[in-house]
């Protein structure tokens, strides 16, 4: 368990899973069509908010909340654009634009703060 010495949050911890399949069994019921939707669009996000942070864990020691927040929101703000303002029908579809647009923007973190400590480095 993630918390504990906390039984209280334990509770509620069950209850909210509980809640939250009950509406995951209605939505399947009301359109058994849109089950498979539901599950590409939930592993698209997935592996937009976890993807591109493993990625860039495997080549670098640590990373940092700042550039793991903007990774995570740039990445999750262009597959939602891909995919409801765009209009294309797969979430594979914005998987791609997603994810380079994800590291896109680490790397970019990465490369101001090495030029940034290179600029303080000089003029000290």
């Amino acid at each position: 368990d993630v918390i504990v010495n906390r039984p209280q949050y334990y509770h509620h911890a069950r209850y909210y899973t509980a809640v939250t399949t009950c509406i995951i069994i209605m939505l399947a019921m009301v359109n058994y069509q849109s089950i498979f939707a539901l599950i590409t669009f939930a592993w698209g996000l997935l592996g937009i908010s976890i993807g591109s942070l493993l990625i860039w864990r495997l080549y670098y020691q640590h990373i940092s909340v700042l550039p793991a927040l903007l990774s995570i929101t740039a990445g999750l703000a262009i597959f939602y654009y891909w995919k409801f303002i765009a209009a294309y029908d797969a979430a594979l579809y914005a998987l791609l634009p997603s994810l380079i647009t994800s590291l896109s923007i680490y790397a970019v973190y990465k490369i101001m703060v090495s030029a940034l400590g290179a600029y303080r480095h000089r003029h000290q």
